[in-house]
């Protein structure tokens, strides 16, 4: 009784079955394939680096120059905060190496 399997469940199979069907897909020659040969190729990316923001920028003039005006304090903030800590490792007599 344990060696029969039980009849609801699928058969097993042998060997895994691709997702493309075998038959080949051939393409329709219309005349309108003529209409997209002088289309330009997909646009290349161009470099540099995209930020996205979740929330999405203010669409306002004014609340952009806020966000800037904003990051442009932080990056300060960062930057001052980073020159105070050099001072104070530079002029503590313990931490220079003779």
């Amino acid at each position: 009784m344990l060696e029969t399997p039980e009849p609801e469940f699928a058969p097993q199979t042998t060997g895994r079955k691709s997702a493309v069907p075998d038959t080949t897909m051939r393409r329709e020659l219309t005349e309108f394939d003529d209409d997209f040969e002088d289309l330009p190729g997909p646009r290349r990316r161009q470099a540099g680096v995209k930020v996205r923001v979740r929330g999405g920028l203010p669409k306002s003039w004014g609340g952009r120059l806020a966000v800037l005006a904003a990051v442009l304090m932080l990056a300060g903030l960062c930057a001052g905060a980073m020159m105070v800590a050099k001072a104070a490792v530079l002029h503590d007599d313990r931490l220079v190496i003779t």
